[in-house]
């Protein structure tokens, strides 16, 4: 038997487990996915040593072929729905050519404290993929403690797209994505940016693209990293200050005594009304048993802590015992869940009565997507995370939040780091009301538009590719 490798993004199987014939009659049969009409008339032929039909013996291919014409179709009309919403609409724009490619670094020279080290600067991407007059945008860190970053030497990996088509431009991140050739984050960096681009060429907002419907709005997270008391008190007092009360983001860092003191610190300013999601980023790591571990938690619990993303590095039943131990404290699983792809295959329910969907580690948002659904259904929370992200990427993340029914989102524009950026904006989609949530206006695309002029000002280099 010839076995299909799942490589193509219409399989749904484990890989090497069916035949190439079988995955295309499944394909075709797949409740919810409507597929073309050019797809429905691909005799199996295109399959290779496959058992030939008198249909196949008029019109064979190679699956070389096969690939080829499924590259010209439009990535919404390959992946079908998303099983979020309605299926997508066919777009008209797919063959738009990219035409152009600017990259902007953005500087962060505000230190960030984790359980693993510290970040003293770090260097922000921002990508505008220009066709047919319009612009999409996307974000990412291009380098940390890399201050002698070269943005064009960077940006190297970026030069094959252009000239190809937007369907064609998917489909490269695709491979790249499978092909392990790129990292997830550089994978979302251009998806974005065509989602934004493409959107904004059908005006339609990328939302729709992606089958997302939801509308209602989303608390925003603040997020605190420093190790100082003194400093944890100021930054929670900016969060009151800045409308960011109900939802706070603490990094802790694995020593369960002075945890407690920075939670305790941060409650004290904040009130009993906040909710705490403490992040040690695996930073617990001096325990025996997962009854260690859960004592832990629950003293961090009694110092003021909500809930907790990543506490230790757990296998798959260690975060569903977890859960149930130190319930109602809400353990959120994050690093286990990346990329979306092979967490659609290995994520279970009971995890966490929350799952950090994580910007940056995601690969793709076709996957993303599936994998809130199903999460959804299971009938827990979704947290949308922060990758520290300080430009037009946190408008982005807000939407998806908003599209797929998060319960709060961190990506959100922070206190002197976004500073610089804000006076870009143009027009953006989301806005945060007096309670501290984000909401929105869908617009065509993302709804991201930046003052160039402006933004050449404040950045530290800029390239054309």
């Amino acid at each position: 038997m010839v076995v299909c490798s799942q490589t193509r993004p219409y399989c749904n199987h484990k890989p090497g487990t069916i035949s190439w014939q079988q995955c295309y009659r499944f394909a075709n049969s797949m409740d919810g996915l409507k597929r073309p009409k050019q797809f429905h008339q691909f005799p199996y032929s295109f399959y290779p040593k496959a058992k030939k039909s008198k249909l196949e013996m008029k019109d064979q291919y190679n699956r070389r072929d096969f690939m080829n014409r499924l590259a010209g179709l439009s990535p919404i009309l390959l992946y079908g729905t998303t099983g979020f919403s309605q299926k997508p609409k066919p777009i008209s724009f797919g063959k738009a050519v990219v035409e152009k490619i600017e990259l902007y670094r953005y500087d962060v020279n505000l230190a960030r404290h984790f359980s693993f080290g510290v970040w003293k600067n770090r260097q922000v991407a921002f990508i505008r993929i220009i066709s047919s007059g319009k612009s999409g945008w996307g974000e990412m860190n291009a380098g940390i403690n890399k201050p002698g970053l070269n943005l064009e030497d960077w940006g190297q990996f970026l030069r094959p797209l252009l000239g190809k088509s937007i369907d064609d431009a998917f489909n490269m991140v695709s491979s790249h994505l499978h092909a392990k050739t790129w990292n997830w984050g550089k994978c979302e960096f251009v998806e974005m940016a065509l989602y934004d681009l493409l959107g904004k060429l059908e005006n339609r907002p990328a939302l729709d693209l992606l089958g997302l419907t939801g509308n209602q709005a989303v608390h925003g997270l603040f997020p605190i990293l420093e190790e100082d008391p003194d400093k944890v008190a100021k930054a929670a007092q900016k969060a009151r200050d800045s409308n960011y009360k109900s939802h706070v983001k603490l990094k802790i860092f694995g020593n369960s005594k002075s945890d407690g003191e920075l939670i305790q610190t941060a409650r004290e300013v904040l009130g009993d009304q906040t909710y705490i999601v403490c992040d040690p980023n695996e930073g617990y790591k001096n325990w025996d048993t997962l009854t260690d571990l859960a004592q832990d938690l629950k003293y961090l619990g009694s110092c003021g802590m909500n809930g907790c993303e990543d506490p230790a590095k757990l296998t798959l039943e260690q975060w569903i015992d977890l859960q149930k131990m130190v319930d109602p404290i809400t353990i959120i699983p994050d690093v286990i869940l990346r990329p979306a792809h092979t967490a659609l295959e290995m994520a279970k329910p009971g995890m966490g009565n929350a799952y950090n969907l994580h910007p940056a580690t995601m690969g793709n948002f076709k996957s993303m997507v599936q994998l809130a659904s199903k999460i959804k259904s299971w009938g827990h929370q979704l947290m949308i995370g922060d990758a520290s992200l300080i430009g037009p990427g946190c408008s982005i993340w807000q939407q998806l939040a908003i599209g797929m029914g998060a319960s709060w989102v961190e990506a959100i524009e922070k206190p002197i780091e976004s500073d610089r950026y804000l006076p870009c904006i143009a027009s953006k989609a989301t806005f945060k009301d007096a309670s501290g949530k984000h909401q929105m206006k869908r617009q065509a695309g993302f709804g991201v538009e930046l003052d160039i002029p402006t933004l050449k000002e404040v950045v530290s280099q800029h390239h054309v590719i």
